[in-house]
């Protein structure tokens, strides 16, 4: 959501929580299918547990389902 510049990495926490989640899910086996990563916006989710859809909310992009 903010963007930052310079050479360190200790502030870009969105893209370094990203990466930590990914390889926790190759570490258990789960493959990722779709993902909604990066950008200078904020998302709302929802998961539907009737289907596993889930819903991407986002300010100014509109709603999509992955």
């Amino acid at each position: 959501m903010f963007n930052f510049t310079g050479p360190t990495n200790t502030l870009n926490i969105g893209a370094r929580n990203s990466e930590a989640t990914k390889q926790v899910l190759k570490e258990l086996g789960i493959p990722i299918l779709a993902e909604d990563v990066g950008g200078s916006y904020g998302r709302t989710i929802e998961i539907s547990s009737e289907n596993g859809r889930l819903m991407v909310k986002t300010i100014g992009y509109g709603v999509k389902y992955i």
